[in-house]
């Protein structure tokens, strides 16, 4: 599937992602948007789950800190903790 997404047709190795596809404009800055966007197309280029990649490092994060092994439910409530622990410092 990955072979076509995104090419320029006549143009070797070259992809263009740009944030034509947010369907309304927003009424803030779309900065954020437009990064989830291309981090979303990165992966469907390189066939790469990065979102997977990021929790499976905090759950070895955890497991060595806490020696202590975690399931999937659990790293979402880790990650979310340190989240709101970062903004509270912000």
């Amino acid at each position: 599937m990955c072979a076509v997404v995104f090419r320029v047709r006549g143009i070797k190795g070259l992809r263009i992602v740009d944030a034509s596809v947010i369907p309304s404009s927003t009424s803030g800055d779309s900065y954020a948007t437009q990064v989830m966007i291309a981090e979303k197309a990165a992966d469907m280029i390189r066939e790469k789950d990065t979102v997977q990649a990021i929790k499976e490092y905090f759950r070895h994060l955890y497991e060595i800190k806490h020696k202590k092994v975690i399931d999937e439910e659990e790293v979402q409530h880790v990650i979310a903790e340190e989240s709101q622990a970062d903004s509270k410092k912000q």
